[in-house]
């Protein structure tokens, strides 16, 4: 498996989770780089960065009882 700071070409891939918005539903894209993950919806420019350890912490949060 490549590192994604040693990738030449973009990794991003549309999940088949859907958020209605505007009228309909769109599926939710995420583009990986190597410090942080991009989040925005199909069609959309607006995007939301979040650092990998970010979600991890929020990830272990969540899955506390």
């Amino acid at each position: 498996m490549t590192r994604l700071d040693q990738r030449k070409t973009k990794l991003s891939f549309e999940t088949q989770s859907t958020i209605f918005e505007q009228g309909e539903h769109r599926a939710v894209i995420v583009e990986c780089h190597p410090k942080y993950a991009l989040l925005r919806l199909k069609g959309k420019r607006k995007g939301y960065s979040i650092s990998w350890d970010a979600m991890v912490r929020v990830a272990a949060r969540l899955e506390k009882p």
